[in-house]
C-alpha cells in the first residue's frame, strides 16, 4: 500500500471513529479501544467459521455457550403449533450460538435459515466437528437470491416450521423502514416483520450476549403480529421492526464491539434504496 493510500485509510478510519463517538456517545479515545476489540472478535469469528478447527477445539469452545431458556423454548414449540420466524442479530458469535440453539432443542418441524450467501464446505465441516453427525447441514440454507416471498410463505404456512432471519442487515439487503435508533431516525430491514404479518406467524427475537467469557443465548418474548387499534399494515410492520431494533440498541450500547456491522453504523442513518 502506498503512502497516499495509507493516509487516505487513516483519515477514513478517523472519520468513522468520530461518527461512532457521536452515535454511541463515547469519547473518541474509548472508540479506538472498542474498534480494536471489535476487530479481534471478528477475526476470531471468521477463523472459527472458515478455517479448519478440530473437534476438541470446538467442543471446548462450546462450553462457553449457555441457553438458560432452553426448556421454555422447548415448551413453546410443544404448546404452540404455529410456524414462527426466529429473528436474530449479527451479535457476538451468532454463528455458533444459533447452531447451539438449534441443536439443543427438538424442533417438531423443519428449521431453515435465510442466508445472503451459502456457507463454505469448510464452514459445514466445522459445524459437524462442533456438534456431531446429527447437526443441521447445508440443506437448512435458503439463499435470498433463490427464494422469494411466495416460497418463504409456503414454508411458513405449514405447521411447526422455524425460519431463521436477521433483522440488522445494512443497506442493500432488501426493503427498509424508518425507525428510532440511538436517538435518531435510522433505516432497518422490514423483511422479517413483513413476512410475519403476511403469513400471520409470530416473531421470536433471539440474541447472543457476552457475559465475561461466556456467551448466553437470550430469547425475548414472542411478538404477535396482528395489527392493534386498527393500525394499517405498514404501521404494524414498522412497529414490529422498531421492537426488534430496540433489542439491538440495548445490547449495542452495553457491548458495541460485539456487533458485526459496527463500522457500518453511520450508513444506517441514511435512507437507502430497496435492493
Amino acid at each position: 500500500m502506498s503512502a497516499h493510500q495509507n493516509q487516505v485509510s487513516a483519515e477514513s478510519s478517523q472519520s468513522i471513529n468520530r461518527l461512532l463517538s457521536v452515535f454511541l456517545r463515547e469519547p473518541c479515545q474509548h472508540i479506538k479501544h472498542i474498534q480494536v476489540k471489535h476487530e479481534r472478535l471478528q477475526r476470531r469469528l471468521e477463523c472459527r467459521r472458515n478455517q479448519s478447527q478440530t473437534s476438541s477445539q470446538l467442543r471446548r469452545y462450546l462450553r462457553r455457550f449457555h441457553f438458560p431458556q432452553q426448556q421454555s423454548y422447548q415448551n413453546l414449540l410443544a404448546s404452540d403449533p404455529r410456524s414462527r420466524i426466529l429473528v436474530s442479530f449479527h451479535f457476538c458469535d451468532y454463528i455458533y450460538g444459533l447452531h447451539f440453539l438449534v441443536n439443543k432443542v427438538q424442533h417438531p418441524g423443519q428449521v431453515k435459515v435465510l442466508s445472503q450467501r451459502a456457507g463454505s464446505a469448510l464452514y459445514w465441516q466445522n459445524m459437524r466437528s462442533a456438534f456431531g453427525s446429527r447437526t443441521v447441514t447445508s440443506n437448512v440454507e435458503l439463499l435470498v437470491k433463490s427464494h422469494d416471498v411466495l416460497s418463504l410463505s409456503e414454508f411458513l404456512r405449514c405447521a411447526h416450521n422455524t425460519l431463521i432471519m436477521f433483522c440488522d442487515l445494512p443497506a442493500g439487503c432488501g426493503e427498509q423502514t424508518r425507525v428510532q435508533f440511538l436517538q435518531r431516525e435510522a433505516w432497518f430491514p422490514k423483511g422479517p416483520a413483513t413476512l410475519a404479518v403476511l403469513n400471520r406467524v409470530p416473531l421470536l427475537p433471539v440474541i447472543i450476549a457476552m457475559r465475561g467469557r461466556e456467551q448466553h443465548i437470550v430469547l425475548y418474548p414472542q411478538l404477535e403480529v396482528a395489527p392493534i387499534h386498527e393500525e394499517k399494515y405498514p404501521d404494524c410492520i414498522n412497529r414490529l421492526t422498531q421492537n426488534l431494533v430496540a433489542i439491538l440498541e440495548q445490547h449495542l450500547l452495553s457491548s458495541p464491539e460485539s456487533w458485526r456491522y459496527l463500522q457500518r453504523l453511520p450508513l444506517y442513518f441514511a435512507e437507502a434504496k430497496s435492493a
